[in-house]
């Protein structure tokens, strides 16, 4: 699969378009089980291994605003690049925050 075709995947998976400026998952207006059920189809699909994935860092909606604006605690993300090397090591690896 090329990058066009996952994110191609990815848009259909997410139900909106994905391209190389997406951040996920600040960028996407999804329910926190919209976000758990598209990681647990990638990691299948792609037969990841997420040990070492906190589900809670990459949601947006589990950091709350006063963490963000105290600086306690930032939502990570990701662009599809990364999913892409995750991809190719097989294995989730936390990206440089952006």
């Amino acid at each position: 699969m090329n990058k066009i075709e996952f994110q191609q995947w990815l848009s259909n998976e997410l139900g909106m378009k994905v391209d190389d400026n997406t951040e996920f998952f600040t960028d996407l207006d999804l329910f926190e089980e919209d976000i758990e059920i598209f990681f647990l189809k990638f990691i299948s699909k792609f037969e990841i291994d997420a040990e070492g994935f906190d589900y809670e860092e990459y949601n947006p909606r589990k950091v709350g605003l006063f963490d963000g604006l105290l600086k306690t605690k930032r939502v990570k993300t990701f662009k599809t690049d990364h999913l892409i090397q995750v991809i190719s090591n097989k294995k989730w690896f936390d990206p440089d925050c952006l």
